[in-house]
Protein backbone atom coordinates (compact mmCIF):
# COMPACT_ATOMS: atom_id res chain seq x y z
CA UNK A 1 0.00 0.00 0.00
CA UNK A 2 3.12 2.54 0.22
CA UNK A 3 3.17 1.99 -3.06
CA UNK A 4 -0.05 3.21 -3.96
CA UNK A 5 0.07 5.83 -1.41
CA UNK A 6 2.84 7.22 -3.43
CA UNK A 7 1.04 6.90 -6.46
CA UNK A 8 -1.82 8.88 -5.04
CA UNK A 9 0.44 11.58 -4.01
CA UNK A 10 1.85 11.85 -7.33
CA UNK A 11 -1.48 11.84 -8.53
CA UNK A 12 -2.98 14.65 -6.18
CA UNK A 13 -0.01 17.04 -6.93
CA UNK A 14 -0.36 16.25 -10.86
CA UNK A 15 -4.46 16.58 -10.67
CA UNK A 16 -4.08 20.30 -9.98
CA UNK A 17 -3.66 20.70 -13.60
CA UNK A 18 -7.37 20.54 -14.35
CA UNK A 19 -8.76 22.96 -11.82
CA UNK A 20 -10.54 26.12 -13.70
CA UNK A 21 -8.17 28.73 -13.51
CA UNK A 22 -5.52 26.58 -14.72
CA UNK A 23 -7.01 25.48 -17.76
CA UNK A 24 -8.85 28.60 -18.48
CA UNK A 25 -5.07 30.20 -17.98
CA UNK A 26 -3.75 27.82 -20.98
CA UNK A 27 -7.29 28.24 -23.12
CA UNK A 28 -5.93 32.19 -23.13
CA UNK A 29 -2.30 32.35 -23.11
CA UNK A 30 -1.47 28.89 -24.91
CA UNK A 31 -4.16 28.02 -27.31
CA UNK A 32 -5.15 31.92 -27.52
CA UNK A 33 -9.02 31.42 -27.41
CA UNK A 34 -11.97 32.67 -25.32
CA UNK A 35 -13.36 31.81 -22.12
CA UNK A 36 -15.52 29.47 -24.13
CA UNK A 37 -12.88 26.99 -24.82
CA UNK A 38 -12.66 26.39 -20.97
CA UNK A 39 -15.56 24.80 -21.55
CA UNK A 40 -14.97 22.77 -24.44
CA UNK A 41 -11.91 21.39 -22.90
CA UNK A 42 -13.95 20.33 -19.50
CA UNK A 43 -16.44 19.14 -21.79
CA UNK A 44 -13.97 17.14 -23.61
CA UNK A 45 -12.23 15.85 -20.81
CA UNK A 46 -15.58 14.12 -19.11
CA UNK A 47 -16.29 12.69 -22.66
CA UNK A 48 -13.21 10.95 -22.66
CA UNK A 49 -13.58 9.73 -18.85
CA UNK A 50 -17.08 8.03 -20.42
CA UNK A 51 -15.70 6.72 -23.54
CA UNK A 52 -12.77 4.92 -21.16
CA UNK A 53 -15.58 3.71 -18.50
CA UNK A 54 -17.33 2.35 -21.67
CA UNK A 55 -13.80 0.95 -22.84
CA UNK A 56 -13.19 -0.51 -19.88
CA UNK A 57 -17.05 -2.16 -19.41
CA UNK A 58 -16.21 -3.78 -22.69
CA UNK A 59 -13.10 -5.21 -21.77
CA UNK A 60 -13.21 -5.70 -17.87
CA UNK A 61 -12.72 -9.38 -17.97
CA UNK A 62 -9.20 -9.06 -19.90
CA UNK A 63 -8.37 -6.03 -17.33
CA UNK A 64 -9.31 -8.31 -14.52
CA UNK A 65 -6.12 -10.47 -15.35
CA UNK A 66 -3.70 -7.64 -16.11
CA UNK A 67 -4.25 -5.13 -13.52
CA UNK A 68 -0.58 -3.98 -13.31
CA UNK A 69 -0.18 -3.45 -17.30
CA UNK A 70 -3.46 -1.53 -16.68
CA UNK A 71 -2.37 0.69 -14.57
CA UNK A 72 1.42 0.72 -16.05
CA UNK A 73 -0.14 1.61 -19.66
CA UNK A 74 -2.75 4.01 -18.33
CA UNK A 75 0.02 5.50 -16.33
CA UNK A 76 2.65 6.20 -18.95
CA UNK A 77 -0.09 7.43 -21.93
CA UNK A 78 -1.38 9.75 -19.19
CA UNK A 79 1.98 11.82 -18.88
CA UNK A 80 2.85 11.17 -22.84
CA UNK A 81 -0.50 13.25 -23.61
CA UNK A 82 -0.23 15.39 -20.88
CA UNK A 83 3.01 16.63 -21.99
CA UNK A 84 1.68 16.59 -25.74
CA UNK A 85 -1.20 19.14 -24.02
CA UNK A 86 1.36 21.36 -22.74
CA UNK A 87 3.23 21.71 -26.11
CA UNK A 88 0.54 22.09 -28.36
CA UNK A 89 -0.78 25.23 -29.49
CA UNK A 90 -3.66 23.84 -31.33
CA UNK A 91 -7.30 24.56 -29.86
CA UNK A 92 -8.86 21.51 -31.78
CA UNK A 93 -5.96 18.99 -31.01
CA UNK A 94 -6.16 20.02 -26.99
CA UNK A 95 -9.70 18.92 -27.45
CA UNK A 96 -8.31 15.31 -28.73
CA UNK A 97 -5.61 15.01 -26.59
CA UNK A 98 -7.80 15.59 -23.44
CA UNK A 99 -10.18 12.99 -25.22
CA UNK A 100 -7.29 10.89 -25.40
CA UNK A 101 -6.58 10.88 -22.03
CA UNK A 102 -10.29 10.05 -20.48
CA UNK A 103 -9.51 6.31 -21.70
CA UNK A 104 -5.90 5.63 -20.28
CA UNK A 105 -6.76 7.95 -16.79
CA UNK A 106 -9.99 5.30 -16.52
CA UNK A 107 -7.68 2.38 -16.57
CA UNK A 108 -5.50 3.29 -14.51
CA UNK A 109 -8.05 4.21 -12.27
CA UNK A 110 -9.98 1.43 -12.10
CA UNK A 111 -7.10 -0.68 -12.21
CA UNK A 112 -5.82 0.71 -9.19
CA UNK A 113 -9.12 0.51 -7.53
CA UNK A 114 -9.79 -3.39 -8.66
CA UNK A 115 -5.74 -4.30 -7.38
CA UNK A 116 -6.55 -2.30 -4.21
CA UNK A 117 -9.58 -4.25 -3.67
CA UNK A 118 -7.94 -7.83 -4.49
CA UNK A 119 -4.96 -7.49 -2.26
CA UNK A 120 -6.85 -5.59 1.10
CA UNK A 121 -9.38 -7.69 3.49
CA UNK A 122 -12.63 -6.82 3.13
CA UNK A 123 -13.15 -5.44 6.55
CA UNK A 124 -10.56 -2.54 6.17
CA UNK A 125 -11.16 -1.64 3.08
CA UNK A 126 -13.53 1.07 3.72
CA UNK A 127 -11.07 2.53 6.59
CA UNK A 128 -8.58 2.30 3.47
CA UNK A 129 -10.41 4.07 1.02
CA UNK A 130 -11.55 7.01 3.64
CA UNK A 131 -8.00 7.48 4.35
CA UNK A 132 -6.88 7.12 0.78
CA UNK A 133 -9.18 10.07 -0.40
CA UNK A 134 -8.68 12.25 2.26
CA UNK A 135 -4.62 12.12 1.62
CA UNK A 136 -5.87 12.51 -1.85
CA UNK A 137 -7.58 15.37 -1.36
CA UNK A 138 -5.21 17.25 0.84
CA UNK A 139 -2.54 16.41 -1.83
CA UNK A 140 -4.44 18.11 -4.43
CA UNK A 141 -5.55 21.05 -2.48
CA UNK A 142 -2.40 21.81 -1.62
CA UNK A 143 -1.04 21.17 -4.92
CA UNK A 144 -3.65 24.40 -6.86
CA UNK A 145 -1.24 26.99 -4.82
CA UNK A 146 1.94 26.35 -6.10
CA UNK A 147 -0.28 25.03 -9.55
CA UNK A 148 -1.09 28.80 -9.77
CA UNK A 149 2.06 30.42 -8.85
CA UNK A 150 3.77 28.96 -11.56
CA UNK A 151 1.37 29.43 -13.54
CA UNK A 152 1.62 33.50 -12.63
CA UNK A 153 5.09 33.70 -11.93
CA UNK A 154 6.80 31.62 -15.25
CA UNK A 155 4.22 30.21 -17.67
CA UNK A 156 0.93 27.90 -17.52
CA UNK A 157 2.54 25.20 -19.70
CA UNK A 158 5.31 24.54 -16.81
CA UNK A 159 2.63 23.31 -14.97
CA UNK A 160 1.60 20.96 -17.13
CA UNK A 161 4.90 19.91 -17.69
CA UNK A 162 5.68 19.56 -14.03
CA UNK A 163 2.32 17.17 -14.29
CA UNK A 164 3.95 15.54 -16.92
CA UNK A 165 7.10 14.81 -15.14
CA UNK A 166 4.56 13.75 -11.66
CA UNK A 167 2.99 11.61 -14.07
CA UNK A 168 5.83 9.48 -15.37
CA UNK A 169 7.15 8.93 -12.35
CA UNK A 170 4.13 7.33 -11.68
CA UNK A 171 4.80 5.40 -14.44
CA UNK A 172 8.27 4.05 -13.26
CA UNK A 173 7.12 3.31 -9.46
CA UNK A 174 4.14 1.21 -11.26
CA UNK A 175 7.11 -0.56 -13.41
CA UNK A 176 9.58 -1.02 -10.58
CA UNK A 177 6.96 -2.37 -8.55
CA UNK A 178 5.26 -4.53 -10.42
CA UNK A 179 6.53 -8.20 -8.90
CA UNK A 180 6.21 -6.70 -5.64
CA UNK A 181 2.34 -6.36 -6.34
CA UNK A 182 1.95 -9.80 -8.03
CA UNK A 183 3.27 -11.33 -4.99
CA UNK A 184 0.72 -9.26 -3.72
CA UNK A 185 -2.02 -10.75 -5.47
CA UNK A 186 -0.86 -14.38 -5.16
CA UNK A 187 -0.80 -14.50 -1.20
CA UNK A 188 -4.19 -12.27 -1.21
CA UNK A 189 -5.22 -15.58 -3.04
CA UNK A 190 -4.26 -17.87 -1.15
Amino acid sequence: MRTITTMDILEGISSGIWIGGITLGFVNEVLKKGDQWWGFINTSYYAGSILGGILITLFSVKLQKHLMKGIITGSFFVSILVLFYAVNHSAWVALVLVVLMGPFYQLRDISQQTFIQKVTPDDTLPKLYAAKDNLYYLIFALSVFPAGVISDFASVVYVYFLASLLLLHFYDICRFNISTWRLQVAIRKT
